[in-house]
Order: structure tokens, then sequence, then C-alpha cells
């Protein structure tokens, strides 16, 4: 049986469905059961959540950012890391497992007037991503350029965690900002969109993983880290989106 721990522990929500998402899919590789402690986001997704917990579980730590072979065959395995890449995936079963509930999609709807016009997600990560050296900076121009990139008719909805500072940077654009909307009516809202320009951050990465439909377009940033972190990013990136680079 495989585990995880330390779910909601070792990051936030982008990086806990990046967690789940690969732990289930290795373990249904394996043939392994799969468990995970109580996760308070279970709630607003329609697949039963595997709850429980592992005894004498031998623990693997991941050593490296890029995909790799987890070595969980046999055995009890307590799994900690990151393991951001869909190379990880079972696409069927992780998109059966992160459909949201229908109670949630309603309650957005009503919360959130939309036009018939094309939807276009721009996701904007701040917070302690902003002058992290770790982090591939991105100003607004990023946004605004790969936004000219796309149809003019469309409807661009802002979901950000710093949404005064998106209001003031995109001011009389007609943005749609995600005013009073939680975390995980966000992530909602984002993947309910056509076309996509995302951060490198997880949770912009999940908007558009779990929205993207065939005739989408992602866009996403030329980079994920900066070049002082020397972090082999390769797998992080669906090859099918677009690089977007100012």
């Amino acid at each position: 049986m495989i585990t995880f721990s330390r779910l909601g522990q070792h990051g936030r929500l982008g990086n806990q469905l990046f967690q789940i998402a690969s732990v289930l899919s290795v373990g249904a590789a394996v043939g392994q059961d799969v468990v995970f402690p109580e996760w308070p986001y279970a709630q607003y997704f329609s697949a039963a959540f595997p709850v429980g917990s592992v005894t004498n579980a031998k623990t693997y730590v991941e050593r490296q950012f890029s995909h790799h072979v987890l070595p969980v065959a046999q055995g009890n395995w307590d799994l900690i890391g990151y393991f951001q890449s869909e190379k990880y995936f079972n696409t069927d079963l992780v998109k059966r497992q992160f459909r949201f509930t229908d109670d949630l999609s309603r309650a957005l709807s009503a919360r959130v007037e939309r036009s018939r016009r094309r939807r276009v997600l721009l996701s904007v990560r701040r917070g302690d991503f902003v002058n992290n050296w770790k982090y591939f900076q991105l100003g607004k121009d990023y946004y605004l350029e790969a936004l000219s990139s796309l149809d003019h008719d469309v409807e661009v909805f802002a979901t950000s965690d710093d949404l005064d500072y998106c209001r003031h940077a995109f001011d009389g654009l007609g943005f749609v900002f995600a005013d009073g909307l939680t975390a995980i009516e966000q992530l909602c809202l984002g993947a309910s969109c056509d076309d996509f320009i995302i951060s490198n951050s997880t949770f912009s990465w999940w908007q558009a993983w779990l929205g993207e439909q065939s005739g989408s377009r992602v866009i996403r940033p030329l980079r994920n880290f900066s070049d002082a972190c020397e972090e082999d990013e390769t797998d992080y990136w669906p090859l099918r989106w677009t690089m977007f680079s100012t």
C-alpha cells in the first residue's frame, strides 16, 4: 500500500493536487492500493477520496525535480516530495478524481456572471514569488502580450492571490476579477475557461490542466525557476502548451 502522509503539510493546493495525482497514478500502474490522510478539499470533488493510514511503511523521499521511476511496486510506502510532472499521471484516472461537484459548479455560476464569448483565464501568482530568487519573475507585460496573441473578442477572468495588484495592473481593460472567491472556487473558475494564460505556479498549472479541451490554447511562461535555481524543469511543462516570452 502507498500513502502520502504529509498531504497538506508539503505545499498548498496546487502542490497537493500534484501529490495526489501522481501517487494515485503510480499506485494504479504498479497494482498498489493508495490511501491519504483526511483532505479538506475532497468535498469539492465528486469522486470518492481514499482515506486511511499505512503502518510499517518505508519512506521514499524525492531527490530530483524531474520525472523519475518510483521504486514502490512492493511493500508499504510513504512518499515525500512534489512529483510535479504529468508524466506520472494516468490521465483518465486523474481527470475523474478531480471532477468538481455539481454543487460547486452551480454555486460558482450563480456568483460569477459570464457572457457567451470565449473565456480566457489570466492566472497571476504574486505572494512569495515576488522578488524571490528561486522563481522566474513575471511582469504585467507577459500577460498583456500573451493576451494580444489570442482572439480579441474574449472575456478575461483574472484569478490571483493578489487581486489588488491585478486591478491596478489591468485597470480599464474590462477583466472580470475573482473577488471574494476561495482557492478552490478560483481553481474551478479557472478550469471552466476555454483558453489559459498562466503563471509559473502549480495552482495556475492545474487550472489549465483541468480545464483544457480540444481546441484550447494554454500559454505558459518561459521558465518556472530562475537561472540561479538549478532545477531541471524539463518534465514540468506539457509539451503541447505554448511557451511565451516577452
